[in-house]
């Protein structure tokens, strides 16, 4: 029987949703109204068997140096056995040509997390979740040292390299989605010395707000500025209406969780695990 794995192509976003609608085997965080766009932005590899989509997965490619699955379905059982590993396979190999680490998934779906170790992904960290609700800040402690301030495009430069000193690779942020944050978030800088130390990105949601990133340089870490910049942030949230905050971070940054219980967080929920696909010592899928 003939089989293929492309590239999908930008018409056959209507095949794409109807696949993915319908798919028995689906993992995926994204919300339905938010489909259409994600697809339209991601690259979407697909498996072919007799002309028709047997497998497909949904990719990330713009945010982090390292590309991240977002959605995979199966078809039926044949493609979970014979199409799956292929395709994210083609996947993590175009991430690599491009220059992107080993394809990522963050996600608990046990059918795909069932398979994965199989397909040559490990394990490396788990996401952990936070909430807040209500008003009422810990008492500050001492004069506050940054100048916060609302994010120019000028400052974009300074705030990349924040974001890289303060995290691990596969964590950055890049340029491109750096300066489309401008428009999407609300994108807030902290100065002192007369340079970027720190940033913050908050978005609303109905009924809840959102803390999107949170990065201090480590030359200015332990000097009260991630303590400015989650007050600044719960403010803002309060003066829309929104007393729910939410916010996720590594595990294994016992930092930043200890900054966000010291403010009210609290666990909610059970961590996600983070997979990373392997590679051989000459780059190629370790399955």
């Amino acid at each position: 029987m003939e089989r293929l794995i492309r590239l999908a192509a930008d018409d056959e976003l209507p095949a794409l949703l109807a696949f993915f609608s319908r798919a028995p085997w689906l993992a995926t965080d994204i919300r339905p109204r938010d489909l259409e766009p994600h697809l339209r932005a991601g690259a979407c590899w697909l498996a072919e068997r007799a002309g028709r989509i047997a497998a497909a997965a949904l990719v990330e490619t713009q945010r982090h140096p390292v590309w991240q699955m977002q959605m995979v379905g199966c078809a039926d059982l044949e493609a979970l056995d014979e199409e799956l590993g292929p395709l994210l396979a083609a996947a993590d190999r175009a991430g690599q040509a491009a220059g992107a680490g080993p394809l990522l998934y963050i996600g608990d779906e046990p059918w795909l997390n069932g398979e994965l170790p199989a397909l040559g992904f490990a394990t490396i960290n788990r996401i952990a979740f936070y909430e807040r609700e209500g008003r009422g800040l810990p008492e500050e402690r001492g004069l506050a040292l940054a100048t916060l301030r609302p994010a120019a495009a000028e400052d974009m430069p300074a705030a990349l390299a924040v974001d890289h000193a303060a995290f691990d690779p596969i964590w950055w942020n890049s340029a491109a989605f750096l300066a489309q944050a401008l428009d999407e978030f609300r994108f807030v800088v902290a100065t002192a010395g007369g340079e970027v130390a720190g940033y913050s990105l908050c978005s609303t949601y109905p009924g809840e707000g959102h803390l999107a990133r949170l990065a201090v340089h480590p030359a200015w870490q332990g000097r009260g500025i991630g303590g400015q910049l989650v007050r600044d942030a719960l403010r803002f949230f309060w003066g829309c209406g929104l007393t729910r905050v939410l916010l996720n971070t590594q595990q294994d940054n016992e930092r930043s969780q200890a900054l966000y219980r010291r403010y009210g967080f609290r666990a909610s929920g059970p961590t996600l695990p983070v997979w990373q696909m392997r590679r051989d010592p000459e780059g190629a899928p370790g399955i």
